[in-house]
């Protein structure tokens, strides 16, 4: 007669009860508690930007966080069909920039997807050129300067 338990899954690695238990594969964006594996910062923000998709479609959303080499960015679109964009990310004075200052940086779309929490579309992109040769140094300034840090 077969093992009853031989159809029942373990909720926590999805095995078949009885048999061994497989190591879990972490992964930064699954695992909880995980250390972070990339190789630059990443940075809490709530900042304005604008995607450009090309010179007559403009759409307005924010950024979650942000790196010198990226950025999670919430858009009413999806943006998965297409490969590059163009964000001016608004970035708020500080006490010692008075001024808002406005980052153009060209990019690649890595990811888009649908974020229930905020009931838009979270695209991931990854920074190509900056405009200015002086906006990466910026940059990562203003973000180890004033922001929180995402460990």
């Amino acid at each position: 007669m077969p093992n009853s338990n031989e159809n029942i899954i373990d909720l926590i690695n999805g095995a078949p009860a009885g048999l061994p238990q497989q190591p879990a594969k972490a992964s930064p964006a699954t695992a909880q508690g995980s250390r972070e594996h990339r190789s630059v910062p990443r940075f809490y923000v709530k900042w304005r930007t604008v995607a450009f998709i090309d010179a007559q479609n403009q759409h307005h959303g924010f950024i979650k966080d942000i790196s010198t080499r990226g950025a999670s960015v919430f858009l009413d679109r999806n943006l998965q069909s297409l490969e590059f964009i163009k964000l001016h990310i608004h970035v708020p004075p500080s006490h010692t920039l008075k001024e808002p200052r406005v980052i153009e940086v060209y990019g690649k779309i890595v990811y888009a997807t649908h974020d229930n929490r905020e009931l838009l579309f979270r695209v991931g992109i990854s920074f190509l050129k900056f405009d200015s040769e002086h906006d990466p140094a910026f940059l990562e300034k203003y973000l180890t300067d004033f922001q929180t840090r995402i460990i």
